[in-house]
Order: structure tokens, then sequence, then C-alpha cells
């Protein structure tokens, strides 16, 4: 997932999964706010918004919080089978059958 700078206040991000474009932008013209592009390859549509610094706080802690909660789900199934690999601890006693 390249993420390119183009320019000092835009950031353009291509997914891996399909190649659609993210571009985010910030804009003073008229108002203060940042422009959100989303430019879906694989449906060929585009769809703009335009945020306030507040939104893009709320929609960057929204997406922090869903992609931490996804990244540690994926850590642990791939972590589940290789807990069971561990050797048992040669000084703990083995309980008699």
């Amino acid at each position: 997932m390249p993420l390119q700078y183009p320019h000092t206040d835009t950031a353009v991000l291509t997914t891996d999964l399909d190649g659609s474009e993210i571009l985010v932008r910030a804009d003073t013209d008229p108002t203060p706010r940042i422009v959100l592009r989303l430019n879906a390859r694989s449906t060929g549509q585009v769809a703009v918004s335009h945020l306030t610094a507040y939104e893009a706080l709320q929609l960057a802690g929204a997406l922090q919080n869903l992609a931490g909660r996804i990244h540690l789900a994926s850590l642990h199934v791939e972590l589940a089978p290789r807990a069971r690999e561990v050797a048992p601890d040669p000084d703990e006693e083995t309980p008699p059958d």
C-alpha cells in the first residue's frame, strides 16, 4: 500500500486489495477543510467529501481503532497455532496418570 506525498498538503494512498486510491488534501479556499476523495478502481466510482478538522480527527480515530482491532485479531489467529507448539517446561512436574 504505497503512500505518496505529491505535494506538502496532499497524501495519496493506493490500496493493495484492488488498486483503489484514497486522496487526502488540505484546502483553505474558501474555508479550511480536508478534501477526502475515494476512487474505487474496481467499480469506477469516485466519491468526494469535505471534512472539518474535527470530522477528520474523528475519522482518523475511528480508522485507527478499527485497524488496531483487526490487526490484533489477525495476530491472535496467527499466534494461536504457535502457542500449542511450545515445549513443556522441563522443571514442571507432570501429574501422574
